[in-house]
């Protein structure tokens, strides 16, 4: 049974980042919350924040923390109490309609959020890691690796 529901968590995985490769969006499951029509932002978020944390290396280690910041704000408000969240950064002096506004957009654009937080992250995993030399670089006036006895610069190094 482990294999078999590791093996659905993967193809579940596969399709979710293939759709995403492809910008064909994201599949939201979220939970239905108390009233009909809404949903359960906060369980959903809360989730993925703790994958963030979870992620080794760390994603404040290697991204940019502004950059970071600015995209997951929408899930961190959503994540548990937008009250305390606001007040942790700064931000309680909205009134009640604007912070109404906020979690309005910040739901609207969780979607968008996500994809956004994959193609940073995708753009870092495809970093190209540095070619490093196998032997030390030949200075001009060395003897050529080629065992002729000359100098690079009138050997080789004139190619």
């Amino acid at each position: 049974q482990r294999e078999e529901v590791l093996a659905l968590v993967m193809r579940l995985h596969d399709l979710t980042e293939a759709a995403m490769e492809q910008g064909d969006g994201l599949d939201m499951q979220l939970y239905a919350a108390d009233k009909p029509g809404d949903y359960d932002f906060e369980t959903w978020c809360a989730g993925y924040l703790e994958g963030v944390d979870l992620a080794d290396p760390g994603w404040y280690d290697v991204g940019d923390p502004d950059e970071l910041d600015e995209m997951l704000f929408p899930i961190e408000l959503l994540a548990g109490d937008p009250e305390e969240f606001l007040r942790s950064i700064g931000q309680n002096d909205m009134s009640a309609a604007e912070r109404a506004d906020l979690l309005e957009s910040s739901r609207d654009g969780l979607v968008g959020a996500v994809l956004d937080l994959f193609q940073y992250w995708r753009a870092w995993r495809l970093i190209p890691d540095p070619v490093r030399r196998s032997a030390p670089k030949v200075g001009r006036n060395d003897p050529c690796p080629c065992g002729s006895g000359k100098k690079y610069k009138r050997c080789h190094g004139t190619m």
